[in-house]
């Protein structure tokens, strides 16, 4: 029973999702949250319009999910990180929380991988470097939580920062600003 209700949850995410990343209009599935839900101060700090907020968050949850799970584990002092970064820096609550976690959970186990979620963040907000700046910022907080940054996520985090247009070096500023070693190697 627990095992076709897992099933069941991962396809109906994997629809959500699916419905997300390529604006596909699938009969019978729930419409996307077309409510609010940044709080006013993130809509501030990341100045994200209200009609492109679910991208955002699929995109972004999307992203910590595969770049956690680079290293083989989502340790606790990441998921709890994330946590708190949707709960107190994106001031999420309620269902919203839950869905940003959920996302975060199942990006592991999609098959999209980061490409797909990097090129819907530039399709939703073309050209927008500050807010690709803060969610590379986003990505290398996390990873560095750990106290560990292995190549593997160091490799992704950089790929990931160039694919959003930044450039080598604003990556490197950008991670030298969480991580003040070189990555060490395992």
């Amino acid at each position: 029973m627990g095992l076709i209700l897992s099933i069941v949850l991962v396809i109906a995410v994997a629809v959500y999702l699916w419905r997300f990343m390529f604006s596909v209009s699938i009969p019978n599935t729930p419409k996307p949250l077309e409510t609010k839900m940044l709080s006013p101060a993130s809509v501030a700090l990341f100045k994200v319009p209200v009609d492109k907020e679910a991208a955002f968050l699929m995109c972004t949850f999307s992203l910590l999910g595969k770049l956690v799970e680079v290293d083989g584990c989502i340790s606790k002092e990441e998921e709890e990180i994330v946590r708190n970064y949707a709960s107190e820096t994106l001031e999420l609550s309620g269902k919203a929380l839950k869905m940003a976690m959920m996302v975060f959970f199942q990006a592991v186990d999609s098959p999209l991988d980061m490409k797909d979620y990097t090129e819907r963040l530039k399709q939703s907000f073309p050209e927008d470097v500050e807010l690709f700046d803060k969610i590379i910022s986003t990505l290398v907080a996390v990873t560095a939580v750990d106290g560990v940054v292995s190549p593997n996520e160091d490799a992704t985090m950089r790929k990931v920062a160039l694919e959003l247009g930044l450039s080598e070096p604003g990556y490197l500023r950008i991670r030298d600003k969480y991580i003040s070693y070189e990555p060490v190697l395992h």
